[in-house]
């Protein structure tokens, strides 16, 4: 799963990380919040998600935040 299916439309962001959401200790749910929290302080960040589509896709809906 990739967030953004075309990097450029990442618009103004001056950073983009590209992450291994499922690679986390405590899961993808965790790695989704923490980028949350990152994305919510700093409106530089954008992220490109790498794992299971459908269960990311849930988790950054969910956050509110992420798009």
């Amino acid at each position: 799963m990739t967030a953004l299916t075309n990097q450029t439309e990442a618009g103004e962001k001056s950073t983009i990380l590209s992450v291994d959401a499922m690679g986390g200790d405590l899961g993808p749910a965790a790695v989704v919040a923490g980028l949350a929290a990152a994305a919510s302080q700093n409106s530089d960040l954008g992220f490109i998600l790498h794992g299971d589509g459908d269960q990311l896709m849930s988790l950054v809906a969910q956050s509110g935040v992420l798009t």
